[in-house]
Parts: structure tokens; sequence; C-alpha cells
């Protein structure tokens, strides 16, 4: 089965703090694919390991469909998910075991895998995804992140949890032995949108902010731009990456990505 049809746009900076951008987009329309990294910060070679995931997740989603009906079968389609980003991580890994100068590198993955009105959304690390519908904003993913891990076992309450030294810790990405992503099937909608990002957005911008933004009805380019120079203008400390899918109506013409 072929995607739903969907307008998609992304837009990735490196803020106003970082001296280079160690994010890394991707819009395949055609595979119904998309993806934000995000290369851990202060590890080496962070943008390397960005650039590799997305480099090479579409060959492998492609691998891990190989035969599956995705029309048919979404637990297949969610299994080849699982297996793409699996075999992602041995790839990260493997790239940083074979220089030097790269060991330890890693990065967060957000992704979203669209068959017909089903997106097969998978993650690892503190990159997000939402869902937008009838101007309510819906967070999709829980972080990987020893702040969140607090908060979960009710060790401590979110403010005290983003104060915490090591608040920013991931406990998963791709490159991280033992990782396993996160599966979640969500149904879509016409005039639904999906927004993929990295925590440079989240971290400068509350939910309600980015909620006003996705609703304000601009096409995907320009609302993928305002978001990111939103966060920037709140201070943009981090690099800051989205990627905005819109689903269109039945029939209406597809539009593939293009930058913000």
């Amino acid at each position: 089965m072929t995607p739903a049809p969907v307008r998609a746009a992304m837009h990735t900076d490196q803020g106003r703090i970082r001296s280079r951008n160690e994010d890394a987009c991707l819009v395949d329309a055609d595979l119904g694919l998309f993806a934000v990294a995000d290369g851990m910060g202060g590890h080496p070679a962070g943008d390397v390991a960005a650039r590799v995931a997305i480099e090479h997740l579409p060959r492998l989603v492609g691998r891990a469909l190989d035969g599956i009906d995705r029309g048919a079968d979404a637990g297949g389609v969610g299994a080849a998910v699982e297996e793409a980003v699996l075999a992602l991580n041995e790839v990260v890994i493997a790239e940083a075991s074979a220089d030097p100068g790269r060991t330890g590198m890693g990065t967060t993955l957000v992704l979203a895998l669209i068959s017909g009105r089903t997106a097969h959304v998978a993650h690892a690390g503190d990159s997000r995804a939402y869902l937008l519908r009838e101007d309510r904003l819906r967070r999709l993913t829980e972080d990987h992140s020893l702040a969140a891990a607090l908060v979960d076992g009710g060790v401590l309450d979110a403010e005290q949890a983003a104060r915490h030294p090591f608040a920013q810790s991931l406990t998963q990405a791709i490159g991280m032995p033992g990782t396993r992503p996160e599966i979640h099937r969500v149904q879509l909608a016409a005039g639904d949108r999906l927004l993929l990002c990295s925590d440079g957005l989240t971290k400068m911008l509350p939910e309600e902010r980015i909620a006003a933004l996705l609703a304000a009805g601009q096409d995907t380019g320009p609302t993928s731009r305002a978001l990111v120079d939103a966060a920037n203008d709140a201070g943009g400390h981090d690099n800051v990456s989205v990627v905005l899918i819109d689903v269109l109506p039945e029939g209406a013409a597809e539009a593939g990505g293009h930058p913000g």
C-alpha cells in the first residue's frame, strides 16, 4: 500500500549558540519515511552519527519491508520498522568502532513510516513526535533520558528532574549497545499534522507555543521555518530541526518534501 497523500517539509538550523549543526533530517515521500536525528552533544562525531543514520535508514527500512503487504499487515510493518532501527544501531556502532575518532558516537532518532492511513512512529532518545488534530496537540513519544526515568519512577518531579546535573543524559540512542526503539501505531485522518523534532525545539518552546504555531494554518514549509525561528528567538541554545507532515484528503495530489 502506498502512503496516504501527504505534504511534507523539513527545516534545520544550528541555533544561536552551537558552532555546528549535528542534526540531520529525512523526507522520503515515495517510501513514506520521515525522520529527525540529533547527534549526541558532548560526544565525538555526533554530526557523523546523525548523518550516517539518515543516510542508511531508507535502505534498511526498504529491505525490512521487502515482501510485506503494507496495507494488510500492520503488525508486520511495525516489526519491519523495529528490525530496520536495530540494524541501523549496529551500522552506527560498526562505523564508530572502525575509527578511533568516532568512538562512542551516537544519535537520537525519531521516525514515521506512513502506510495508507497508518503511521508507525519509532524513536530512541529525546527527539519527539507530536500529532496535531483539530488544533489539539498530542505527544506521541516519551523521552529516553535520565530525567524522564526519574520522573516516571516517582523519584523527582518534572521541575526537579530538569535541574538534575545529568538530566540530559540519554538512556537509549542509536549507537548505544542494547538500544531497542519504541514503536507506536497511529491512525491518521485528513487534516492531521505530524511533527518530528529534535530537542532543540522542545527545550526552547513550551508545547502550547508549538501547538499555536502548528495551528496557525500556514503550509508545511512556512510552518517548519516558523517553528525553528521561534526556537532561535527564544535563545536557540541547541541545534533545532523539524520535519512537518500534513495528511491530505484522499485523491489530493501528493506533494513531496522540500527544505523549509
